[in-house]
């Protein structure tokens, strides 16, 4: 996942893509089990007949120290 310690001390950079080429998002732990993208096919398998990507955002609501 995005944020992960490596053995040297610095941290992992993943980001998911999806098949329409959009510029990825990073792989966060609140996404998790969340679907990102599905695709429907026609009953043969040779054409996409629905495409759905769904754009995934978060608000940090802070710490709530003063």
């Amino acid at each position: 996942m995005d944020g992960d310690t490596l053995p040297n001390g610095g941290s992992r950079s993943v980001t998911v893509s999806d098949s329409r080429g959009d510029t990825g998002i990073a792989d966060l732990d609140q996404y998790a089990g969340a679907t990102y993208e599905t695709i429907g096919y026609n009953g043969s398998g040779t054409g996409k007949v629905a495409l759905g990507v769904i754009q995934r955002w978060f608000v940090d609501g802070g710490s709530g120290l003063r």
